[in-house]
């Protein structure tokens, strides 16, 4: 086969996507033991066909799984993925969220504010994690000046060797930090009544929805999940517009548009590449046939880029008509906090564009040194304000 496609360190990858849904629809990595799917049609009936393309064996290629354990829903197939996201989806309905906005945005115009004055700052560390790292915590009802620790125990836990298929020293340190500090919480909390998110974790394991140990799993999803990909989403949002000058003159311009350019931005630069399910069955494809039990990455940002489904795919065009992308998923394991994941886009967008219309890219954006390249996101991100 002339091609080969490694999430785990692809050099070059819309280029490889565009080769994968044009050539090679169903690929094989020999070497690593996995498929791939990188059209959309054939991605998003896999993500719904939850029966066929199982989670339970993980989503990822490398062993993250072992980061959290049992509780862990993104990994689960139903009933125990749906009693698991019963417990806290409550906390994600239309009316909660909304309900959210006014702290986000003071969250967010403070920071702007600062960063206008200084001149520009690091918006990867400074807004692009800073707020969603608040945000979830406020949901959890965690203490504000947790804030720092969590925030080291996040950025380690991302990190990966891209010449191994096992997390870190490091990473897996950060997730025995992040377990203790949420079983300690949770210790507490059942000596304290609350109204947040992890008060309802502990109500659930009360009322026998829950089993003690899935909380700690739970509870690391649900913080992880909440801000690195946001974080993912806003760093690559801001790089891109600057990279986009006409479409950030546009934004900035009608800020009615920040909806359909937080769409946009999702479906051009998606914070999540892929994810793995596992065939239940043999499966024909495309005139390959994938055994039962193979690993199949679902390739959410080579979708997301199929010119079967969006003309000039390769274009960025926040004016662009509202068409469902796969930025979060599909089916039974569409993402929870999407909605929250919007919201804090939109209103970094509204503010960020409204103080500093015409910032700039300060040096080159840093990614963090041992990331693999199958997520796309931004360790430093250093914007300057040249106007003031």
């Amino acid at each position: 086969m002339p091609v080969a496609y490694d999430p785990l360190a692809q050099e070059e990858t819309y280029g490889a996507y565009r080769v994968l849904r044009n050539e090679f629809p169903v690929y094989h990595n020999e070497e690593r033991g996995f498929w791939a799917l990188s059209r959309f049609d054939d991605v998003q009936r896999a993500a719904r066909e939850w029966r066929h393309w199982s989670s339970a064996e993980g989503v990822n290629l490398d062993d993250t799984l072992s980061l959290t354990g049992a509780g862990n829903f993104i990994a689960a197939d139903p009933p125990d993925h749906d009693r698991l996201r019963r417990v806290v989806r409550d906390r994600f309905t239309p009316a909660t969220v909304a309900a959210m906005e006014p702290a986000v945005r003071a969250d967010v115009r403070s920071t702007v504010a600062g960063a206008v004055r200084d001149g520009g700052f690091d918006a990867a560390a400074t807004l692009a994690w800073a707020i969603p790292v608040r945000t979830i915590s406020r949901l959890l009802g965690l203490p504000v000046g947790d804030e720092p620790r969590l925030t080291a125990w996040l950025r380690a836990v991302i990190e990966r060797d891209p010449e191994r298929d096992r997390l870190p020293d490091g990473a897996r340190a950060a997730g025995d930090g992040l377990r203790a500090y949420f079983a300690a919480h949770v210790a507490d909390r059942g000596h304290a009544a609350g109204d947040d998110l992890l008060a309802d974790v502990v109500a659930a394991q009360a009322r026998g929805e829950l089993e003690a140990n899935e909380i700690p799993g739970l509870c690391i999803l649900l913080y992880v999940a909440g801000t690195e990909t946001v974080a993912d989403f806003i760093g690559n949002a801001l790089v891109v517009l600057a990279k986009h000058p006409d479409q950030r003159a546009m934004l900035a311009a009608d800020p009615a548009l920040a909806p359909a350019a937080v769409e946009e931005l999702l479906r051009f630069e998606s914070p999540v590449q892929y994810q793995v399910r596992t065939a239940t069955a043999t499966t024909e494809l495309h005139g390959a046939t994938i055994p039962a039990g193979s690993p199949v990455a679902l390739l959410w940002g080579a979708a997301n880029r199929d010119e079967r489904r969006w003309g000039r795919a390769d274009e960025l065009d926040i004016t662009r008509p509202a068409q469902r992308n796969l930025a979060f998923g599909e089916g039974v394991h569409h993402c929870l906090g999407a909605p929250v994941a919007r919201l804090q886009g939109r209103i970094v967008l509204e503010a960020a564009l409204c103080a500093m219309p015409d910032y700039r890219l300060d040096g080159e954006v840093v990614p963090p040194g041992t990331l693999p390249r199958f997520e796309l996101k931004a360790r430093r991100v250093v914007i300057r304000d040249d106007s003031r």
